[in-house]
């Protein structure tokens, strides 16, 4: 590409707007802060995950059994659906 051709690209592309970029340029956008999950938001998740993880330690090996059983009969519906 010619030098002019490279800052032609350049500006087109500072001037897309978000809601205009594809799916791969959202992903390839790592650098965008607007584009990450807040650090607020990872501590939120990582919350929910102890404590899921703490009630699935508390829970006995019937119970744990049982939900295993149940999630998989559900992801079968789900896939049978399709």
């Amino acid at each position: 590409m010619t030098p002019e051709e490279k800052a032609a690209t350049k500006k087109a592309a500072q001037a897309k707007k978000v809601s205009d970029l594809s799916a791969v340029e959202l992903l390839a956008d790592e650098g965008n802060p607007g584009t990450q999950t807040a650090p607020p938001t990872a501590a939120k998740f990582k919350a929910e995950r102890d404590a899921a993880k703490a009630k699935f330690d508390k829970m006995t090996p019937e119970e744990k059994a049982a939900m295993k059983k149940s999630a998989q009969a559900k992801k079968l519906s789900e896939l049978s659906r399709d």
